[in-house]
């Protein structure tokens, strides 16, 4: 769940902003290999982006409603739980989340670099790295997106929390997510590309604390020890998530939830998404000195939506034991000594949830 954050200059927090950023790069080889260097320019420049706005702004409604309506039909086993009301008060909360984004992206000024590196078009690794520095959302985009947004998203997350059946709250995410798929299948391959990162940055922005990790930052001195460990440990999020994911794959070849094979394309994302967003919480925890966040927060979402959506209890667990192994294998010999008492936590904690119903149904009262 989204709560509000206050960044902070200290160049603690400013070092993991960095790595937050650095999230949310353009794929600047499968931008410059599907199209010519004029093709480009015609759609970064200030008229090619208006067109891309506008065309998207034609089709953010549609694909808001629609989204809600596929989202419903996820967790149609819950009676009622979305009233038509409800639903169409939802949606016109995400329909303000993309304008508001679609605004941050027009305003967005093409560099001299851009141009410089789009005219000596090649696939070279140079180009390609610099090309991506030179077209990625910088770090003011970034803190003007999240300022700007967070209000929108918090009214949304308050909406679903009205609901009727506030498990409902656990399918933002998955709202986004389709919501933002039905935009992009409207827009040309460059365009998608193009705005792919802002659209991602929303996503991730309801579900996984980024913010709330680097504000908790402000903590600790730059240089200690705990910053030392989680700055090792952000960057290899991705590499990490996709890692579970396919030995889970392995481990439950023929398991299926409501929404699908765990081979699903679907299915796929969102695991190595919700991957990630349990590392987040594992080191916004240590980053907090305490495991608050993952009791409170984290295992009383995955308490009310995993069941309900026939994901086996078991894989949870598993899940949070094979990214304490992935994290091992990569973590510095030094900071695992700072880092092992909350993995060892969290671990105990989902255990204990599933062998005690009765904290079970406490976890999930206290979360609503």
């Amino acid at each position: 769940m989204l709560k509000p954050a206050v960044l902070s200059k200290r160049l603690s927090t400013r070092s993991l902003l960095e790595i937050w950023v650095d999230r949310y790069k353009l794929d600047a080889f499968m931008l410059i290999s599907g199209c010519t260097g004029n093709e480009l320019i015609d759609v970064i420049e200030e008229k090619g982006r208006n067109k891309t706005v506008k065309k998207a702004h034609k089709w953010i409604k549609i694909s808001s409603e629609f989204a809600g309506l596929k989202t419903n039909s996820l967790f149609s086993y819950i009676p009622n739980v979305v009233s038509l009301e409800e639903a169409r008060q939802i949606a016109g909360f995400v329909e303000k989340i993309y304008t508001k984004l679609l605004d941050v992206y027009q305003q967005q000024q093409v560099s001299s670099e851009w141009v410089a590196l789009i005219d000596s078009l090649n696939n070279s690794n140079s180009v390609i790295e610099s090309l991506e520095k030179a077209s990625s959302i910088d770090l003011l985009v970034i803190e003007q997106v999240a300022i700007e947004i967070e209000p929108l998203i918090l009214a949304l997350q308050n909406q679903h929390l009205a609901c009727q059946d506030r498990r409902t709250i656990g399918f933002m995410s998955t709202q986004f997510h389709f919501s933002t798929q039905l935009l992009l299948s409207r827009l040309q391959p460059i365009e998608q590309l193009l705005l792919k990162p802002y659209l991602q940055f929303v996503e991730e922005q309801v579900c996984i604390p980024w913010q709330r990790i680097c504000a908790a930052a402000n903590r600790h001195f730059a240089s200690s020890p705990v910053i030392t460990a989680v700055k090792s440990m952000l960057p290899q999020s991705e590499e990490i998530s996709s890692d579970i994911y396919s030995q889970a794959l392995t481990l439950f070849p023929t398991h299926r939830s409501r929404r699908g094979l765990l081979t699903q394309p679907e299915v796929a994302a969102s695991s190595v998404r919700d991957m990630s967003m349990f590392q987040a919480y594992l080191w916004l925890c240590v980053l907090e000195g305490n495991m608050s966040s993952v009791e409170n927060e984290l295992l009383p979402l995955c308490l009310m939506v995993f069941p309900a959506i026939s994901v086996d209890w078991e894989i949870t667990q598993v899940a949070v034991e094979l990214m304490t192994t992935c994290i091992q294998k990569r973590l510095d010999v030094g900071h695992m000594a700072i880092v092992e008492p909350y993995m060892h936590a969290m671990k105990q904690l989902f255990i204990k949830a599933k062998s005690s119903p009765e904290l079970l149904e406490q976890k999930v009262s206290a979360s609503i």
